[in-house]
C-alpha cells in the first residue's frame, strides 16, 4: 500500500506537507519509511492506551474529580438525547463537536495526566547548519536531549506539582503561565506537535465517559486490596509514558 502511494506520487510529481512526503524528500528507502511510518503508529496507540490507563487510577484516587467528570458525562448524555445508562432510547453517535465543547473538565484531567507522566526527555538531532541555543553551539548533526520534568515538575508552573490536579489546566491558570512561554509539553510543541493530538483527545474524552458511565472502578494491588492512592512512576522511560512502580490493576464491574 504504501509502495502504490510513493510510486503515484513520484509518477505524478504531486507534493503533500506530510510525514511521508519529507521522508521521500530525504531520500529514504520504501523500508526505512514503512518503519519510521509503524513506529509513529503503534508508539501513538500504546501512549493513548496507557493515559486513558491512568486517568482511570488518579480519578480513583480523587473521588471529587471523578464526580465532576461522571456528572459532565451525564450533562452530555441529557443534552445530545443519545443512548447511555440515562436513557432507553436506541443508540447513536456523540458528536465530536459537543464532546469538544461539553467536556472541559475532562479535557483538564487528560491533560493534567499526561502533564503528571511525560517527565522523559526529548531527543532532537539538529538536522540542519549550526544553530545556538542561549549563546551555546549545537553543530549539524548534534543531538540535543531536554528533560520534561524541568518543566513538568516545576512549582513555579505547577504548585505541588507531585500532586494530581486538573485545576492546573483551568482557564486562569493557563493564562496566567501563557507569560512565561512553552510550560506544557504533553504534545510536543512547536514543529513538533503530535499531528494526531486532536483525535487522540477524543478518544480518550469518549472512553472515559461510556466505562465512567457505565461501570464501577475499583483500583487494586497485587493482593486484591483497594488502593486509595496512586502509584508513583518509575521515570526512567525515553519516548513512553511512565510505568507504575507498584503493580496495580483496575477492575471493571457493570453498573445495574
Amino acid at each position: 500500500m504504501l509502495f502504490a502511494v510513493v510510486l503515484s506520487r513520484k509518477e505524478n510529481g504531486r507534493r503533500e506537507e506530510d510525514p511521508l512526503q519529507a521522508m521521500m524528500d530525504k531520500g529514504l528507502s520504501l523500508t526505512e519509511m514503512t518503519a519510521l511510518l509503524c513506529m509513529l503508529l503503534v508508539g501513538a496507540t500504546t501512549n493513548t492506551g496507557n493515559v486513558i490507563t491512568w486517568i482511570f487510577i488518579y480519578l480513583e484516587s480523587n473521588p471529587k474529580w471523578k464526580s465532576l467528570v461522571q456528572n459532565e458525562a451525564r450533562q452530555l448524555y441529557e443534552d445530545s438525547q443519545t443512548f447511555g445508562p440515562y436513557h432507553n432510547t436506541p443508540q447513536q453517535l456523540l458528536a465530536m463537536a459537543s464532546v469538544e465543547k461539553q467536556t472541559p473538565i475532562i479535557d483538564r484531567c487528560i491533560l493534567e495526566t499526561l502533564r503528571m507522566l511525560f517527565k522523559g526527555p526529548f531527543l532532537r538531532k539538529n538536522i540542519g547548519d549550526d544553530i545556538f541555543v542561549d549563546q551555546k553551539r549545537i553543530p549539524h548533526g548534534a543531538y540535543v536531549m531536554f528533560p520534561t520534568a524541568d518543566i513538568h515538575d516545576n512549582p513555579c508552573f505547577y504548585p505541588e506539582p507531585k500532586e494530581f490536579n486538573p485545576e492546573n489546566f483551568s482557564d486562569d491558570a493557563v493564562h496566567e503561565r501563557q507569560q512565561h512561554g512553552t510550560t506544557f509539553l504533553g504534545w510536543g510543541a512547536g514543529r513538533h506537535v503530535c499531528p494526531g493530538r486532536r483525535v487522540a483527545n477524543i478518544t480518550m474524552r469518549i472512553i472515559v465517559i461510556l466505562i465512567l458511565s457505565k461501570f464501577d472502578i475499583q483500583t487494586l494491588d497485587e493482593g486484591g486490596e483497594p488502593v486509595r492512592r496512586a502509584p508513583e512512576q518509575l521515570e526512567d522511560a525515553l519516548f513512553r509514558v511512565l510505568q507504575a512502580k507498584e503493580a496495580v490493576t483496575l477492575r471493571y464491574d457493570v453498573r445495574h
